[in-house]
């Protein structure tokens, strides 16, 4: 599980960075407006980080409990779920005169370690053998 965890923390780093720089590159270089740029560079990094969740960090040769599409229902349905409690915390943290900067880390942090967790141990569990 500790070879999981740091290839899931590299992943991680880099989905935020295709996130981050496809959107500011949206934006600011192709002038579309930020809700959209963001939209896109999000599903960009999320399909990104879904198929080397599934092929590089959670990889099974005994196979997968859930089939691919349940997979992927699964983890579109944790990113939404995600995106409103991060939008919702920070907004909160900012609203009691916490810095955005460290609002956006607390609220990473958090997410990070319970995605890691449902991912291990739901999403992309191996199949049971008997």
């Amino acid at each position: 599980m500790k070879k999981n965890a740091i290839k899931f923390f590299f992943l991680g780093v880099f989905a935020f960075l295709i996130d981050y720089s496809l959107t500011l590159t949206f934006h600011y270089f192709l002038a579309v407006p930020g809700y959209v740029a963001s939209a896109i560079s999000f599903t960009i990094s999320f399909l990104f980080s879904f198929t080397l969740s599934r092929r590089w960090v959670f990889r099974s040769q005994a196979g997968y409990r859930y089939a691919k599409k349940v997979q992927t229902l699964m983890y579109l349905s944790l990113a939404v779920i995600n995106l409103g409690i991060s939008t919702g915390l920070i907004a909160y943290l900012s609203s009691v005169h916490i810095e955005v900067y460290l609002s956006k880390a607390l609220s990473v942090a958090l997410i990070a370690t319970w995605n890691f967790f449902l991912s291990h141990y739901i999403i992309f569990s191996k199949e049971k053998t008997d």
